[in-house]
């Protein structure tokens, strides 16, 4: 059963998986504590990474940094189109890496998916 679950949280592609989800998860074990909701929202983000080809997001102290390999669909141009405001915490560094200021009280994957998803709509 435990394989079953991982194998479901991993397959997660949208906000509605994802409350399907949690709602089984709650029927079957009772309400989750917070950590299996950032175990959602991870899997939620890794999604949505690799359908725009991101290669890589890392975290450093309150920041994200999200690798966007060039020659892909989404390459650093257009993500530079979606977040056109060099400001607000969204920076490009000249090597194509997205960096952004996030909460390190919120919700931090889903800030991260927030900036992201305007990427696939630019696809």
């Amino acid at each position: 059963m435990r394989l079953r679950t991982y194998k479901r949280i991993a397959g997660i592609t949208n906000d509605v998986e994802r409350e399907e989800v949690d709602r089984e998860l709650a029927d079957r074990f009772g309400p989750p504590p917070p950590a299996v909701g950032n175990l959602l929202d991870y899997a939620l983000l890794k999604g949505l990474a690799e359908r725009i080809l991101v290669s890589s997001i890392e975290r450093r102290a309150n920041e994200s940094g999200d690798q966007i390999s060039s020659g892909d669909d989404v390459s650093p141009e257009k993500a530079r189109r979606a977040h056109p405001v060099q400001g607000g915490g969204i920076a490009f560094d000249p090597g194509g890496t997205l960096w952004m200021r996030i909460e390190r009280r919120g919700r931090i994957a889903e800030s991260v998916r927030n900036v992201l998803l305007p990427l696939e709509t630019k696809r």
